[in-house]
């Protein structure tokens, strides 16, 4: 019984470590810039500095813009804020664009990605996002963001996961020592021992 036990809770120790390394790497934006420093598998639209682009939104989906520069760059053409972009529907209508709600900056191959502005689309269709021309980096793009809410519960979940991971990974292998320790010695005491003369 502890042998099996402590196998089966071995196993879900190592299932929670794994779903908790997914959602940390859900968390941190990681995929943001490719190795070589260019737009990674996350972004969903890419323009140069200053310049536009037009983006496919879903209602009420958060998006991020992320202002790219080289990794030494102590500023990008001045501070570049939520004042600095401008975001219109195809309607013409602007819309509104804050700041993020979670923060957030990558590093790879040489250039920085720092989550700039975050917008909320208030309909399905295309928008078209515009970087003013104070902006003097390597570019901009844009990624799918992450509201509040859903990033904290992401976070905790991964903490939790971790911990539950590791707590279950000790306790398991302690009861699958101690099956094994038992199963030796109930091997031994069912050896037969030699009669005295």
């Amino acid at each position: 019984m502890l042998t099996a036990v402590g196998a089966v809770v071995c196993v879900l120790a190592l299932a929670a470590l794994a779903l908790g390394v997914t959602f940390f790497l859900r968390a941190v934006p990681l995929d943001v810039l490719e190795a070589d420093g260019s737009p990674g598998p996350r972004t969903l639209a890419s323009a140069p500095e200053p310049g536009s682009v037009d983006l496919t939104v879903v209602a009420g989906t958060t998006y991020t813009v992320w202002t790219v520069r080289d990794a030494g760059a102590t500023s990008l053409g001045g501070v570049v804020g939520v004042d600095d972009i401008t975001v219109v529907d195809g309607s013409g209508e602007e819309v509104t664009v804050r700041y993020p709600t979670v923060s957030g900056n990558a590093s790879r191959g040489g250039r920085t990605a720092v989550a700039t502005a975050d917008l909320v689309a208030t309909e399905d269709g295309t928008v078209t996002i515009t970087l003013d021309d104070r902006a003097s980096g390597n570019g901009f793009l844009v990624t799918e963001g992450w509201e509040f809410g859903a990033f904290f519960a992401t976070v905790g979940g991964t903490v939790l996961l971790w911990f539950a991971g590791i707590g279950g990974g000790i306790v398991g292998a302690g009861l699958l020592i101690g099956g094994i320790i038992w199963w030796v010695v109930a091997r031994g005491d069912a050896q037969p021992r030699p009669v005295p003369r």
